[in-house]
């Protein structure tokens, strides 16, 4: 997005100097085609499978859902042009919401405002034009225009992918403000310096003043604004952690195993898990990371998904589990015993278990 934006604004700039013009259109149609050519060993793979990765499996009605809400939880343009997360700021940092705080929001927005004195610059110029764009796009659905965005988000269905804008596109903000800053204070810190000149002409007393004023800004937003930061609170838990040996263990034995195969992980539900370990963990579920073979641990696969959410069906009243085994090209069947299965609502390891036994083809091998 920031490179085509810029390319826009470039032919923007000197659609009146052709030479330029088609100099840029070369050059840039030729390193998006070396791009292509070296990424292409995941791009194709991608495309094949793009309906079910940009959100086919949600209706279009429940992908519209899904972005009005999140574009409601963030607070709408007031929020996010000062790069507060409503929700994040609502929950864990009430206080930055409170009379304190908003005024050194409202501050850093105003340096960045000062950079206008610099408008010429075509290069603050791109920069506003950065940060105007990306506030467009991280407000999703909300107002103002919110209606285009939902009218391209409906009719292009790549974008369906964009179902929580802020959070996908909010860095887009930052890296535009972030060079507006910088001539922002530059031009705010000459201004402390012509107006400190007004109190004194003794050099000693007008650096003190630049320098106590510059200090005290200084200190309110990289400070006292940005103290979470330092501290690492901003994250909502610091805990990290601590996967069980035996993940390794088994990882061990069965990259050890011939043949390409993949493995078959029960109980089995959606994206998310929870696991009973020493230090817990609740998000995504992380098996693919965990093992060097592939695994099915979840129920969302691109083409496939269709196949796996019919597994424990098919284990539970049938005993024929290894023809879905077959069709899938799995070689092994892991029963997870630290899983939280309440709290998400999976079957139990014992019925797991216990119906596995009843299979044909189907025999105990090893534990971790």
């Amino acid at each position: 997005i920031i490179l085509f934006s810029y390319l826009t604004f470039y032919i923007f700039k000197n659609r009146d100097e052709k030479l330029k013009v088609v100099y840029v259109l070369k050059f840039f149609s030729i390193l998006i085609a070396l791009w292509l050519l070296l990424n292409a060993w995941w791009l194709l793979p991608f495309i094949s499978t793009a309906p079910y990765s940009l959100g086919a499996r949600i209706g279009t009605a429940e992908n519209l859902a899904l972005l009005f809400s999140s574009s409601e939880k963030y607070g709408g343009l007031p929020y996010i042009a000062r790069l507060i997360n409503l929700q994040f700021f609502s929950v864990a940092w009430s206080i930055y919401l409170g009379n304190l705080f908003e005024p050194i929001s409202i501050l850093i927005l105003s340096i960045i405002a000062f950079s206008a004195f610099k408008l010429r610059n075509r290069f603050i110029q791109y920069f506003i034009f950065l940060s105007l764009l990306g506030l467009f796009l991280a407000k999703g659905s909300a107002p103002p225009l919110g209606e285009i965005f939902v009218w391209g988000f409906t009719n292009f269905q790549p974008f369906q992918v964009l179902r929580d804008p802020y959070g996908k596109l909010g860095i887009i903000i930052a890296l535009g403000y972030a060079p507006l800053f910088g001539v922002g204070f530059t031009i705010l810190q000459s201004w402390i310096k012509q107006y400190a000149e007004l109190f004194s002409n003794i050099i000693t007393i007008k650096r003190i003043v630049t320098v106590g004023m510059v200090g005290f800004i200084c200190f309110l937003i990289f400070g006292l604004y940005a103290y979470p930061m330092w501290t690492g609170d901003v994250y909502w838990s610091k805990d990290y952690v601590d996967v069980p040996a035996y993940y390794a263990e088994a990882n061990k034995w069965l990259s050890e195993q011939p043949e390409e195969f993949r493995t078959i992980v029960l109980p089995i539900d959606g994206e998310g898990i929870t696991y009973n370990w020493t230090s817990g963990y609740r998000g995504w579920e992380p098996s693919t990371q965990l093992f060097d073979k592939p695994f099915i641990s979840k129920t969302v696969y691109a083409r496939i998904d269709d196949i796996i959410v019919r597994l424990e069906p098919i284990l539970f009243k049938s005993t024929c589990f290894w023809q879905a085994m077959a069709l899938l090209n799995a070689k092994y069947v892991v029963v997870r015993w630290d899983v939280d299965y309440a709290e998400r609502g999976m079957s139990s390891p014992e019925a797991i278990t216990e119906a596995l036994k009843k299979q044909f083809g189907i025999q105990y091998v090893k534990s971790f």
